[in-house]
């Protein structure tokens, strides 16, 4: 069985280790006996120096003694002394390293024996040279001889006990030398076995499973299945188990997400960077009639139509280049496999780990055609009823004139001519509203944008719906500095700022105020006015706010009624606001009050640089 890592990491700490401790013991020993040797060998070459000196002096002092006989002196005797003193100090050294030199003690103890008695021979005998007692002279100098004798025989002995040891100690130098260069090789050896025998060890029992394990990583990494599990307990195992498991954990995601992908309603697809696809859902074959395959490695460009490929492809260019995760939307027209074409809203978000753009494309031909028919219906009623209302209207007003001079006409007669009258008026005002929202979208009214101050047209609009305000006894605060200025057209602004106060007007309590507020925007939208209607009114709910602003969208009440009104007011209001660059919203809660905003250019730079984005 497989030991595991931190086993085998001791294994390959523990044995370099042990081997370099052995080494290290080795090489110690072996300096520790090279370095008494040495010291040995130095001790031996001292002593024999200071015998050698000893003996000299002692020959010395003789020939001072015979030399003082003959002719004594203060200068012989002083030389005699010199000597003395000199060999007390050699005799003092010999005594400190003869204690390291217990093999030949008895003899180092004669020798001090035998100098001492020479020092007293000396000195009788040169009393008595000094007394002229040349006989008394004479046997101590035959003592002296005697003893200088022995000296001599001594000194040799221990002079060759000393070259004796000088050369046990050289060879056991040579031999602790060779004890280290061999102690040197065997570590040099033994280290490349050990490492080659590790790495073996290591190729064996780790590496190779390192290397299926990394196998197995790489095969995990593309998609496909690792290779037969590690078997062992150790972590290299445990880790290629976990890899297995991972492996089952993400096949089994794939096959949900595919499943999710295939059942879509709408086509899901990666592009490359080449804007190639790169995976298709089944959908696309539903709604284009291709089959996932027929599209894999295509360019996307070349199904999307001649006209709109331009805007496509810079579309696509710019979202491959965009941050990770920014969602791109665009609408391009697409050719069917049977020729036909798709009006299709892509919405596309590139992804940095996988270098794709990941898309999902909505198909809204059906979409495209009520519109379209919408706007068809919508101009044909407007136009073919605006002929008969407007006969009718001069007719209605001839009517009433010729009853003005009837005295005797009923009130009921008259209460339904006015009714009749309300419904022409209500009937124009709708038609005239489609009309204006059909110009509008379909960009054939002009717009007459100029440099000029807010306040004028607030004043303007709030005095076109003062008798509303009036009739429901509600008091306008007007909040715009005079001096802010704008990039618009006059008209246009009086008829979407008439349209936010009629409806503020409309769904306020009685008594209660409407504030107009113009201020400069800030942060992302700066270098824009921002103009706000703020009522006290039922609010809008949360639900309604992004629809209001559709055709024929109104707000319910709480009890679900709805106020009387054609509901395109907000969509005319939206329509002005787009052609000049703004935008517009609402910011309600239910219940307490809404704030109906706009905004519009600060100036025409701003204006011009809107209409190129």
């Amino acid at each position: 069985m497989p030991l595991s890592l931190s086993k085998k990491a001791i294994i390959l700490v523990t044995v370099p280790v042990l081997f370099e401790i052995g080494l290290v013991g080795t090489l110690a020993s072996a300096f520790i006996r090279a370095e008494e040797a040495r010291k040995q060998e130095n001790r031996s070459r001292e002593l024999t120096s200071h015998l050698n000196t000893v003996m000299s002096m002692h020959l010395q002092r003789v020939a001072f003694l015979v030399l003082s006989s003959k002719a004594p002196g203060p200068g012989v005797d002083a030389r005699v002394n010199e000597l003395k003193e000199k060999m007390k100090v050699e005799f003092v050294q010999i005594s400190q390293l003869a204690l390291n030199d217990p093999a030949q003690k008895e003899k180092w103890k004669t020798l001090m024996m035998l100098a001492k008695n020479l020092d007293d021979t000396y000195n009788m005998a040169k009393v008595y040279y000094s007394n002229d007692n040349k006989a008394a002279a004479a046997f101590e100098f035959a003592r002296v001889q005697s003893y200088l004798d022995q000296l001599i025989q001594i000194t040799d002995q221990l002079n060759e006990s000393q070259a004796q040891l000088l050369n046990e100690r050289h060879a056991e130098l040579l031999k602790s030398g060779r004890e280290i260069e061999i102690a040197l090789w065997a570590a040099v050896i033994g280290s490349l076995v050990i490492a080659f025998g590790l790495l073996i060890y290591f190729n064996r029992g780790t590496s190779d499973r390192l290397q299926a394990l990394m196998k197995n990583t790489e095969l995990l990494a593309v998609g496909k299945a690792p290779n037969k599990a590690l078997s062992g307990d150790d972590e290299l195992a445990e880790i290629d188990r976990l890899f297995h498991q991972l492996h089952n954990s993400l096949t089994n995601l794939r096959q949900r997400e595919r499943t999710i992908l295939d059942n879509a309603a709408e086509i899901i697809c990666s592009i490359d960077e080449d804007l190639r696809f790169g995976d298709v859902n089944n959908a696309v074959e539903k709604i284009w009639g291709y089959t996932p395959g027929d599209l894999l490695g295509k360019r996307a460009i070349d199904l999307i139509d001649k006209q709109d490929q331009k805007t496509a492809l810079q579309v696509l260019r710019d979202a491959s280049k965009s941050k990770n995760g920014d969602q791109v939307r665009f609408e391009v027209r697409v050719t069917r496999a049977d020729g036909t074409v798709s009006d299709t809203e892509w919405s596309a978000a590139f992804s940095a780990d996988t270098h794709t753009l990941c898309c999902v494309i909505h198909d809204i031909s059906e979409r495209k055609e009520i519109d379209r028919l919408k706007q068809e219906f919508v101009a044909m009623v407007s136009h073919d009823l605006r002929a008969p209302l407007t006969a009718i209207q001069m007719v209605h007003s001839m009517i009433e004139a010729d009853m003005e001079m009837m005295p005797d006409a009923s009130p009921d007669t008259q209460r339904n001519l006015t009714i009749a009258r309300d419904n022409i008026n209500r009937l124009m005002a709708l038609i005239n509203n489609l009309l204006d929202l059909d110009k509008l979208e379909s960009g054939m009214m002009d717009l007459l944008p100029e440099q000029q101050p807010i306040l004028p047209v607030v004043q303007k609009a709030v005095d076109a719906v003062s008798a509303i305000a009036q009739k429901n006894k509600l008091t306008v605060g007007i909040y715009v500095d005079p001096v802010l200025e704008g990039y618009f057209d006059e008209e246009k602004l009086i008829q979407v700022v008439v349209n936010l106060l009629s409806n503020a007007y409309k769904f306020s309590p009685p008594s209660s105020q409407v504030r107009v507020v113009a201020v400069l925007t800030e942060g992302a939208e700066k270098g824009f006015v921002r103009l706000a209607i703020i009522d006290q009114g039922r609010g809008v709910p949360e639900a309604m706010q992004a629809k209001i602003f559709e055709r024929f969208k109104q707000a319910e009440t709480a009890d679900g009624r709805k106020q009387k009104g054609s509901g395109l007011g907000l969509s005319i209001c939206k329509a002005i606001i787009e052609q000049h660059h703004g935008h517009i919203g609402v910011k309600s809660q239910d219940g307490r009050g809404s704030t109906f905003w706009f905004t519009v250019p600060l100036n025409k730079d701003v204006f011009q640089a809107a209409n190129k984005v």
